[in-house]
């Protein structure tokens, strides 16, 4: 989300976002019903035509099983789940959801990491149409390419003389 959105706007786009991914809260009056709120009240947040007070938030995060803070909080990158649910784990379950963002999280930024370098002298990138092979000193060039029609790519493998 946008850093200057007004308060109303980001409470309006995560309560959308909130009631899309719930099918017992998805339309605005059940979340009138699930939250004790008037059904107009849930339309006027929905449109950004009101100023939310503490009670609406909190009415609203209880609603959807969460923080009420999440409503507001710009930068909503949390997690989405149901914290009474997740509030009622033992600590040990607890520990284990956390062990588990930590992993997730870690081997995502592995993968968008670049890769070891490869030394250069073991591959060699060559022009579509034309691959160098090298066989025990002598060279011949032959016609390569990939499937994809892209240049093929050649291991070489040195050999000892």
């Amino acid at each position: 989300m946008d850093k200057h959105q007004p308060i109303r706007m980001v409470l309006a786009t995560t309560l959308a976002r909130w009631m899309a991914q719930r099918p017992d809260l998805d339309t605005q009056m059940k979340v009138a019903d699930a939250s004790g709120l008037g059904q107009t009240t849930i339309g006027r947040v929905l449109n950004g035509k009101v100023s939310a007070t503490i009670d609406i938030l909190e009415a609203l995060g209880h609603a959807f099983g969460r923080d009420p803070g999440e409503l507001i909080r710009q930068d909503s990158a949390g997690i989405n789940y149901e914290m009474d649910r997740y509030a009622r784990l033992p600590d040990y379950e607890k520990a284990r959801v956390e062990a588990f963002i930590k992993h997730v999280i870690n081997e995502q930024e592995f993968r968008s990491s670049p890769p070891p370098h490869e030394p250069s002298d073991l591959i060699t990138k060559v022009e579509p149409s034309v691959t160098k092979q090298i066989t025990r000193g002598k060279t011949s060039q032959s016609h390569a390419t990939e499937p994809s029609g892209q240049p093929a790519t050649k291991r070489v493998r040195r050999t000892r003389k």
